[in-house]
């Protein structure tokens, strides 16, 4: 679909959801040791039935919507749910102090506030006489929450079984929703960090996040089959591009890991085609694999010690765009699936990259092959 300034995230969230229907798996997330599936069909009802519930709850175009908790199913469902409304979606940092918390949702003038649970409840309970716009507080979580019984609390399955009333009694009126507003419309409030002075708040459009997923797929292409493992926070603009943004455009399935602990453990699970985060996520990884080599017999460790320069050299001239001449490819391919893929599939980044292409006479094992040395 081609990015214009009528385009709104919700307005390619309906026709993607349309298109692909129960057909398709839009999301998955693990629960007791189980991947749940969840197709586009279920996406959008789960959105419909929130959306039409806080506008049921009061809510209008433009209005402040905060959400914090771990990257979970619902966590998107309501951020989706605001933006069909045509609010706009605040997202805080799990870790977030209480002061951070007050401030934010003072500043940006939040009306709804989504908590995961007891924990972040707790944190919008704190500060509700601090911030006289905030009206509800609305939690998924039922654990820990059986004796929380104050007005200005709410479930989240009362708010789906409210906008289920609304859709009963007007059948298209989350159609209408979703058509309203143009991409020059606020979509998402971000904050920075906040190491100068007090957090600032960076208004996105949809036009400005779907272009971020335009030209990122532009430079580097994702298929609608791929996987994608969202356990980055929900509040960095990169977790944001992939799972919104390019999610929503190519259609390809995210993952949700079980708890943030055992994220690499789920990410080495599915194996996904997509990775994106921040250096140290990388640079954790290559301590892990430091910290092994170091344990390793010194078998192991010469095989990888070969491994590794081989890697480096065909990586450095294929950066450099040099020629490769036909025994480094033939080198590159014994190094790779004697030793780096194994190494690579330990870390879950097995499909992530093109597989090196072996010699003429290499047998074709499966999917296609880039060379190292090509460009």
């Amino acid at each position: 679909m081609e990015i214009t300034k009528d385009l709104t995230i919700p307005k390619l969230f309906y026709a993607q959801a349309e298109r692909f229907g129960k057909g398709r798996v839009a999301m998955r997330e693990k629960e007791f040791g189980i991947w749940r599936p969840i197709t586009w069909q279920d996406y959008l009802d789960n959105v419909k039935a929130i959306a039409l519930g806080l506008v049921r709850l009061g809510l209008e175009p433009g209005d402040k919507v905060s959400i914090i908790g771990v990257n979970r199913p619902e966590g998107l469902f309501a951020e989706m749910a605001v933006l069909c409304a045509g609010g706009v979606g605040v997202w805080l940092f799990q870790e977030s102090l209480m002061e951070e918390v007050r401030y934010i949702i003072d500043h940006s003038d939040t009306k709804f506030f989504f908590g995961e649970g007891q924990e972040e409840v707790d944190k919008g309970l704190s500060i509700l006489d601090a911030c006289p716009k905030l009206e509800k507080i609305i939690w998924d979580d039922p654990k820990g929450m059986r004796n929380y019984t104050l007005d200005s609390l709410m479930s989240l399955r009362d708010v789906r079984e409210l906008g289920r009333e609304l859709d009963r009694e007007q059948p298209d009126f989350f159609k209408e929703l979703v058509h309203r507003g143009t991409g020059e419309d606020t979509a998402l409030l971000f904050y920075t960090s906040g190491t100068t002075s007090l957090p600032k708040g960076v208004l996105l459009t949809h036009f400005n996040m779907l272009s971020m997923g335009k030209n990122l797929m532009a430079v580097d292409p994702c298929e609608p089959t791929d996987d994608y493992v969202s356990y980055l926070p929900f509040a960095w603009i990169g977790e944001q591009m992939m799972s919104i943004s390019c999610g929503l455009q190519i259609g390809y399935t995210l993952n949700f890991p079980e708890d943030p602990e055992t994220a690499q453990e789920n990410i080495r699970e599915i194996g996904p085609h997509v990775m994106f985060a921040p250096p140290r996520m990388y640079e954790q990884m290559t301590r892990s694999v430091q910290v092994k080599y170091l344990d390793a017999s010194w078998t192991k460790r010469k095989a990888y010690e070969i491994a590794s320069k081989v890697g480096y050299r065909l990586a450095n001239m294929r950066f450099k765009k040099q020629h490769i001449p036909w025994y480094w490819n033939i080198l590159g391919w014994i190094a790779y699936y004697g030793v780096l893929r194994k190494l690579k599939d330990h870390l879950g980044l097995g499909c992530a990259t093109p597989i090196p292409a072996g010699p003429p006479w290499a047998p074709t094992i499966s999917g296609s092959f880039t060379p190292w040395g090509s460009t």
